[in-house]
């Protein structure tokens, strides 16, 4: 007996930078399942390209599957978009004529993630 085809597609996701991934899902093509089949299906999970940089990463294929189908999977993306950085210019003062003071900041330190300290910024 030949398995039927199932297409399986992954749910495009987004996160902020530095937060937990959400769940990772995915929809099942329920004209193709077959003989009062559900999509419960279908078992196993999906997974992420590793990486917490801003940008795309490709949500794969972890180890689907569903008896008497050929699944046919369609990816999607985990988005992770910027974490906002409070960024404040210290005060400065000068005398007129004088040169310009050096300009400074502060980062605001609860705003960082990942680790990170107010050196990787700028």
């Amino acid at each position: 007996m030949t398995p039927a085809p199932l297409t399986v597609t992954a749910d495009p996701q987004d996160k902020v930078y530095g937060e937990a991934d959400p769940e990772l899902t995915y929809t099942v093509e329920a004209s193709e399942l077959q003989n009062d089949d559900a999509a419960t299906v279908v078992s196993g999970g999906l997974e992420r390209v590793a990486g917490e940089d801003v940008g795309d990463c490709a949500i794969n294929d972890k180890d689907l599957a569903a008896p008497n189908y050929t699944i046919n999977y369609v990816g999607a993306d985990l988005t992770v978009t910027p974490a906002p950085l409070t960024v404040t210019a210290d005060p400065q003062d000068k005398v007129y004529g004088e040169v310009d003071p050096e300009l400074t900041y502060v980062v605001e330190a609860a705003d960082l993630r990942n680790d990170e300290d107010a050196k990787s910024v700028g």
